[in-house]
C-alpha cells in the first residue's frame, strides 16, 4: 500500500515512520499542504495521513483542496494532538476518513489501517 505521510514537522515524521515500519508500507513523506497536494496530483495513494496544525495550508485547509482534484478519492486521515471534542467538529465539517491522536498509538494504527486499507 502506498501511503503519503504529511506533518510539517521532522521528528514527528520520524516517529511516524517509525511506528509504520513494520506495516512494510510505500510512504512518500512531505513537509507541506501544498507538497501533499503536489504528490497527490502526481501519484495515486491508498491513504493519506495530514497534520492537522501546519502554516501556510492547515490539514483542514489541504483535504479540501485535495476533494477539487479530479477524481480524488482516497481516503484522508487527520493526524492531530488536538483534544477529542476539538477534533470531532473537523472531522464532521471537513468529511475526514478518521483521525489519529498524536504521538500515534500502535493499536489505532492497527484499527484504522484494518478499517482503510483491508477493504
Amino acid at each position: 500500500n502506498k501511503i503519503l505521510l504529511v506533518d510539517d514537522n521532522e521528528l514527528n515524521l520520524k516517529v511516524a515512520l517509525t511506528t509504520l515500519k513494520k506495516y512494510n508500507l510505500d510512504i512518500t513523506t512531505v513537509t507541506s499542504g501544498s507538497e501533499c497536494i503536489e504528490k497527490v496530483i502526481e501519484n495515486k495513494y491508498d491513504l493519506i495521513l495530514l497534520d492537522d496544525m501546519m502554516p501556510e495550508l492547515d490539514g483542514c485547509q489541504t483535504f479540501e483542496n485535495l476533494k477539487t482534484l479530479d477524481g480524488f478519492n482516497t481516503p484522508v486521515v487527520m493526524m492531530t494532538a488536538s483534544t477529542k471534542d476539538e477534533v470531532q467538529e473537523k472531522l464532521d465539517k471537513h468529511e475526514f476518513d478518521g483521525y489519529l491522536s498524536k504521538p500515534i498509538n500502535k493499536e489505532d494504527l492497527a484499527d484504522l489501517f484494518d478499517t482503510l486499507l483491508n477493504k
